[in-house]
Order: structure tokens, then C-alpha cells, then sequence
């Protein structure tokens, strides 16, 4: 017999209808890292934590996620934008991920650089660097 399929929209944390698109001109992600700087407080201490005891001075991030379309996507870029103010040692943090629409890279060049290229995570790095990759496949890790 067949399974009967969810038919449910996805939800992301919190119960948000992660179905719901995002103006990207009026969102206001300063004020969501804030509240996940509160919220999500034992997570952000972990990541500050590691940051410090490693010395981290770059944050690079891959594959985050359509933000306008993805409700946990922004909320994830919001932990990041919360993580770079908590760790005022992290001189530089970018960014790639080649599904962004221009109002996404718009909004997320305000916080940090676009890389302009995909490099397939083989970045070669010159000081220590934390990887903040949420939603990429196992290939490209260990290809």
C-alpha cells in the first residue's frame, strides 16, 4: 500500500510558513539577529566560544539559500549576521551561494562580501576560518 503524502506546507523554526515570500527591501535583519541573539543564546555562545579558542578571523559561508523564498534560509543568515557582531575579532566574513537573486545579494552585501565566484568550498585560506555551511550536499565537502 502507498503512503499517504504530507500535504502540509514545510515549517520553519518557531512554526513560520517557510512557503511565504520576503521583500527583501523592507527586512529588517538587524533586528532578526538580535532576537536570535536571545533566543538561540546557548547556540551563539558555542559558535563565540570556538571563535575565540580558535583564533577564527574569517567566516565563510556557502550555499545559505533563496532568503526571499525561505523563511530558515533568512533566519540562518540572521545567526550569521548575530555571530559577526557577538566576535568582534572575526575581521571578514563572506559569502556565496549562486542561487541569490540580485535584492538577496543587495541585502547581504550590506553585512558582509559577496565572493564572485563559485569556488565549490576548495577555498584556500590564509588565517584560521570558520565554515558556516548550512545547506550544502555531502559532494561538495568531500569531493
Amino acid at each position: 500500500s502507498r503512503k499517504r503524502r504530507n500535504t502540509k506546507p514545510p515549517k520553519a523554526s518557531h512554526g513560520i510558513d517557510a512557503t511565504a515570500c520576503i521583500d527583501m527591501s523592507t527586512c529588517n535583519v538587524d533586528e532578526m539577529s538580535e532576537k536570535v541573539s536571545v533566543h538561540d543564546k546557548e547556540f551563539c555562545d558555542k559558535i563565540m566560544s570556538v571563535v575565540s579558542e580558535h583564533d577564527i578571523a574569517e567566516i565563510v559561508c556557502y550555499g545559505i539559500g533563496r532568503l526571499s523564498t525561505c523563511k530558515l534560509a533568512l533566519y540562518q543568515f540572521a545567526t550569521l549576521v548575530a555571530v559577526m557582531k557577538m566576535c568582534p575579532g572575526v575581521r571578514s566574513v563572506h559569502l556565496f551561494d549562486p542561487v541569490l537573486t540580485a535584492p538577496e545579494r543587495a541585502l547581504v552585501s550590506q553585512y558582509m562580501d559577496l565572493l564572485p565566484e563559485n569556488d565549490l568550498c576548495k577555498r584556500r585560506v590564509k588565517c584560521n576560518t570558520l565554515f558556516y555551511m548550512i545547506h550544502i550536499s555531502g559532494c561538495m565537502t568531500t569531493c
